[in-house]
């Protein structure tokens, strides 16, 4: 079960994706290598893991768990790529628009 505070730390995270990828140790370093596969407002998992100061795992399994919700109720959105180098990230997380 994710905890609150984990959640809430998610979400202010996702809300400064922006400004993470750039100044992110781990996201400069795929960038300069062409590895960075984020589209706006994204975090790869790694790098979410990197932002919350957990483990890689932790994040994974957070994913599986967001993964598992039915999508209207999911606050994130999660992209997957399936073809890419097994040492780049795969999964993709951000925040779901929210429409008034």
């Amino acid at each position: 079960m994710v905890s609150a505070i984990t959640f809430l730390k998610m979400v202010r995270v996702l809300q400064k994706a922006g400004v993470i990828k750039k100044e992110l140790p781990y996201c400069v370093s795929m960038r300069e290598i062409n590895a960075c596969s984020c589209k706006p407002g994204e975090l790869c998992q790694t790098a979410l893991a990197r932002a919350l100061n957990v483990s890689d795992e932790t994040v994974r399994k957070l994913l599986l768990t967001f993964e598992r919700l039915d999508p209207e109720e999911n606050p994130f959105e999660i992209r997957v790529i399936e073809n890419i180098k097994r040492s780049y990230p795969r999964k993709f997380i951000k925040l779901k628009e929210v429409i008034p």
